[in-house]
């Protein structure tokens, strides 16, 4: 069979950096080490060219180069801004046109709910003359429609995509509880559902002598002393304010004694948020750390020296950090939630 792999998740900048970016890049690669005799493609799209490199050093070894492909979209087409619909519907026509031209078996979409904010494109055409597959990560944003789909575009934009999930072939559930809601929610046949689960990449292990980086790496940072570390998204079901909020209700000598650090890039708006919700709270400028975007080798180091991981998100589909943590021999809180 030939496998079209359409990994524009991992182009994504917003999502190039997350759970998603980092799943569908392990996925592809296993699916291309494993595909046993079948023919797999990697399809790109050429106007995210910064990613392109990346993704072709990523499967040196694994994909010949000229079986990475690109197709040329008909830019900018971010469907937050409705100027762009016509160009929009245009590069939707030229990517089918791509990849119908490759004749392929199956065609498999990374993430289908991308493209609103930035240049990806990324469809399941009716009655195609292929397969079509998807990765399912979760349903948030239609169980929580005022909190994510405040504008008309934005619904409009995300029920179209759900019109599309609808129509493929199979859906890769990443839990059984995100194959559970696309059953309940969306009415999918069980036959058309798979539960494919997570796990954390390979890097993400203990590490033995944790006192030759643990100096360098805090001072980095700006960690003086233990801390509590939470990394991930930064959205509202994170509930990070909620979090910041007990770190602020501990006994003042326990809260002296740590950090709490929040490890990733937040948007500027919920950056600012944060901040405010800390200057309210009263918190000491060195309690609670932003350290903004780490590096994966960092990212592991930090997990293997932190007093606690907590993860207070109130709704995931997996919940990969916890388990990335947990792999790194940290000490682990979780949400009791889906």
């Amino acid at each position: 069979m030939r496998i079209v792999l359409d990994l524009q998740a991992y182009q994504s900048p917003g999502s190039r950096r997350r759970g998603i970016g980092r799943y569908s890049l392990s996925l592809a690669k296993a699916i291309a080490s494993g595909a046993q005799g079948h023919e797999v493609i990697v399809l790109l799209n050429a106007g995210i060219s910064d990613a392109i490199e990346l993704v072709r050093s990523q499967f040196d070894g694994l994909v010949p180069q000229e079986r990475i492909l690109t197709w040329e979209p008909v830019g900018p087409v971010a469907q937050s801004n409705p100027a762009n619909a016509f160009r929009q519907r245009a590069t939707e026509v030229l990517r089918e046109k791509a990849i119908r031209s490759l004749n392929p078996d199956i065609v498999h979409v990374s993430s289908l709910f991308e493209g609103f904010t930035n240049e990806v494109v990324a469809t399941v055409p009716s009655g195609g003359a292929w397969l079509g597959a998807v990765t399912l990560y979760d349903l948030i944003p239609l169980v929580h429609k005022n909190a994510y789909l405040h504008t008309a575009e934005a619904r409009r934009w995300y029920m179209e995509k759900i019109d599309h999930l609808r129509r493929a072939d199979l859906l890769l559930g990443i839990s059984r509880f995100s194959c559970e809601e696309a059953a309940e929610l969306l009415q999918i046949p069980g036959e058309r559902l798979t539960n494919i689960s997570g796990a954390a990449d390979d890097i993400f292990v203990r590490l033995g002598d944790t006192e030759s980086f643990r100096y360098e790496l805090m001072s980095r940072y700006g960690l003086w002393r233990p801390f509590v570390m939470y990394t991930g998204g930064f959205d509202a079901r994170k509930n990070i304010g909620s979090l910041i909020r007990a770190f602020a209700s501990l006994p003042l000598s326990l809260r002296r004694a740590h950090q709490l650090v929040i490890v990733g890039d937040p948007p500027p708006q919920e950056h600012a948020q944060l901040g405010e919700l800390v200057s309210r709270l009263e918190l000491g400028e060195d309690e609670v750390v932003f350290t903004g975007f780490v590096p994966d080798d960092d990212l592991v180091k930090l997990y293997n020296i932190c007093a606690l991981y907590v993860f207070p998100s109130l709704q995931e589909g997996f919940g990969l950090p916890a388990l990335e943590a947990m792999c790194s021999g940290a000490v682990v809180i979780g949400s009791n939630t889906s």
